[in-house]
């Protein structure tokens, strides 16, 4: 017969057990004091706890490492000295933009970080997409409202209609016209 009943929800209840408890444990010291609880609840009670305790921690830590009253943005302060101390490998890799991938791997081993050239060129290449206009960004092939031409047909008028949207009406037109006096010339002899 279970002791008098206590006067404790079932969360609190799982919440004040030990954390490295087992969770069969906590059911049957629950069920010693009285109140019903089964696995999937101790489990999904304490990966709720631990979420929550994993965000307060981040937050904390964000919290720390950018004071209020810093008047100057991290990336200004690496960029102006680049032997100051970095936040991630790729702002790292951001303040020494003069050197050379292998320079700057170099200098990562020496500071105890461990990186590869193909990251440097990962972090630059990123980077230099984000400065990119929208209008200069390589897009896919977007075809003129004419009609859409599967190539798999390989009919040789539907090539033409998609290197005439591909490249633009007029420099096709150009293409075509320099392609027929060459022709002509061969044929002229």
């Amino acid at each position: 017969m279970p002791a008098d009943k206590i006067d404790v929800s079932k969360t609190e209840f799982i919440l004040s057990q030990p954390p490295d408890l087992h969770a069969a444990d906590v059911v049957v010291n629950a069920r010693d004091a009285g109140l019903a609880i089964d696995l999937p609840l101790v489990y999904s009670v304490r990966a709720r706890a631990g979420a929550r305790r994993r965000a307060r921690t981040r937050s904390a830590v964000k919290n720390r490492a950018a004071p209020k009253g810093s008047a100057t943005p991290k990336s200004t302060a690496m960029v102006n000295s680049p032997n100051a101390a970095v936040a991630s490998k790729a702002d790292f890799v951001r303040a020494r933009t003069k050197l050379s991938p292998k320079e700057i791997v170099a200098q990562a081993k020496s500071a105890g970080m461990e990186l590869g050239v193909g990251y440097v060129y990962n972090v630059r290449s990123a980077d230099k997409a984000k400065r990119m206009p929208a209008a200069k960004k390589r897009s896919p092939l977007v075809f003129a409202k004419a009609e859409r031409v599967s190539v798999s047909k390989r009919n040789e008028e539907g090539l033409l209609k998609m290197l005439a949207a591909e490249i633009g009406l007029g420099r096709a037109i150009d293409v075509l016209r320099a392609e027929r006096s060459r022709v002509t010339a061969i044929f002229a002899g």
